[in-house]
């Protein structure tokens, strides 16, 4: 998945609590629009806003597209 043009850098992990990935470390990032958010979910209840599911969600390349023109090779 390519990353949202909202999500800054890592400022934590937090251990993921769902079956299958009991254990993982999973990022959080900083979020222009929601403070923190996730990738992917990592606990059911969870607080942070998750990337996977989120309406806001807008892929750098569409940024670039917007900025620069059309992406190279196209």
């Amino acid at each position: 998945m390519t990353p949202c043009i909202h999500r800054g850098p890592v400022v934590f992990d937090l251990p993921n609590r769902l079956c299958g990935l009991r254990g993982q470390l999973e990022p959080v990032y900083r979020c222009r629009l929601h403070t923190i958010c996730t990738h992917r979910k990592y606990k059911h209840g969870q607080a942070e806003q998750v990337c996977l599911a989120c309406d806001d969600y807008t892929i750098t390349e569409a940024r670039n597209a917007r900025e620069d023109g059309p992406p190279i090779g196209s």
